[in-house]
């Protein structure tokens, strides 16, 4: 989303009504008459003059700023060419991610708002806290993220319970409506829903576009099976969002078999799968800029792409660019293997954006990537 830069008052200081100059002292002559004081109250014609002035200058700025805001938000959605960077949760590494990706990138998307617990509560995180400022400073689009994500993974009871409890979903619609209120669009990523909340889903996600106001995307797991018969209605989110990220990305992962993270050929076939379903104009491809160690028990964690090439640097590592799944693999003298994105990987893939017709392309996640990585995207640089 490419943010725009938010106009400040450029209004002109309305000068004092009459009446307000110090006195001046007057001499006056000994048995001279004085001339009848001048009323200090004002003319009641003028004071609602001034009054109504100075609404229509608040009025006037607040529009202007509503504008500005719409027309950030509709700029968002031109395509093709978008750049999304999905922030880190906390704040000194979101911070730096920004100064670091700032002119490179139109769009920054925040996690501000965690829908997790028992009780469902809308928990908040420090880019709430500190408001979409740092993105507008960086004269990028201010995306709030909305996640069931606790860090431990998806929570996926109280996605359940929000999307079908008509109370909590009043409830949690109504905070939100009120914690976005300064971003300028909104990314909703309720994740490992069940078939069963199909239906339930497209629901919420129409109450949450009509409660914010704002311009809707849904980010959607990548999948190459029949879109039937997933937990994501991918052809309704479509017409109720504005857009949807298609997460092409964990196609194995750390609990799953040493694999790609996200192999060309699988990737493709995704994108394939999703535009049977949703208009190009409206698809994002989500791209990975991490991957996977897995042990020799098999036991796998997340990296780097600097981590992944200490690994690959490792005595007696055998690292090669694989060429079909289009990522680095590391095999280590232990039995251990890596797979991990790389500036290479990030170009091809986003190529497939390009050839498809796609919007662009969103980066999970700024900081853990090739340092090449924005550089080697097929899109021109981002207008500021």
């Amino acid at each position: 989303m490419s943010e725009e830069e938010m106009p400040g008052d450029s209004c002109e200081r309305v000068p004092e009504p009459p009446g307000h100059d110090d006195e001046r002292a007057t001499k006056v002559e000994p048995g001279a008459r004085l001339a009848p004081r001048r009323s200090k109250t004002p003319n009641p014609a003028m004071a609602t003059g001034m009054i109504l002035v100075l609404g229509l200058v608040a009025a006037s700025t607040a529009i202007v700023v509503n504008l500005a805001q719409a027309s950030a938000g509709a700029r968002m959605h031109e395509c093709p060419g978008q750049i999304i960077a999905f922030l880190p949760a906390d704040d000194p590494a979101a911070r730096d991610a920004i100064t670091q990706h700032a002119g490179r990138v139109t769009a920054f998307a925040a996690i501000v708002a965690r829908v997790t617990g028992a009780n469902v509560e809308v928990r908040p995180t420090d880019s709430s806290r500190n408001g979409p400022g740092p993105v507008r400073d960086a004269r990028a689009h201010a995306i709030a993220v909305v996640t069931n994500g606790t860090g431990q993974g998806p929570d996926t009871v109280a996605a359940r319970t929000v999307v079908s409890s008509p109370s909590a979903r009043s409830r949690v619609l109504n905070e939100l409506a009120e914690r976005l209120r300064e971003w300028d669009s909104v990314v909703l990523d309720f994740e490992k829903l069940s078939p069963d909340e199909r239906q339930d889903y497209v629901h919420f996600v129409r109450d949450l576009k009509a409660a914010v106001a704002k311009p809707m995307t849904v980010a959607v797991p990548a999948f190459t099976g029949s879109p039937d018969d997933q937990a994501y209605d991918i052809a309704a989110l479509a017409q109720a969002a504005d857009q949807i990220i298609w997460m092409a990305y964990d196609q194995h992962y750390a609990r799953s078999e040493p694999g790609p993270v996200a192999g060309y050929p699988w990737v493709l076939k995704s994108v394939d799968v999703a535009l049977t379903r949703i208009p190009s104009s409206k698809l994002v491809l989500g791209l990975p800029t991490y991957g996977y160690h897995w042990d020799t028990a098999g036991s796998g964690r997340d990296i780097t792409f600097r981590e992944g090439q200490q690994l690959a640097n490792a005595p007696s590592a055998i690292a090669r660019f694989d060429p079909v799944q289009e990522e680095q693999h590391v095999a280590l003298p232990d039995g251990g293997q890596a797979w991990y994105s790389t500036a290479r990987s990030a170009r091809v893939r986003a190529q497939i954006a390009v050839d498809k017709g796609l919007c662009g392309v969103a980066l999970w996640r700024a900081g853990l990537e090739d340092p090449a990585t924005l550089s080697s995207l097929p899109f021109p640089a981002p207008p500021h």
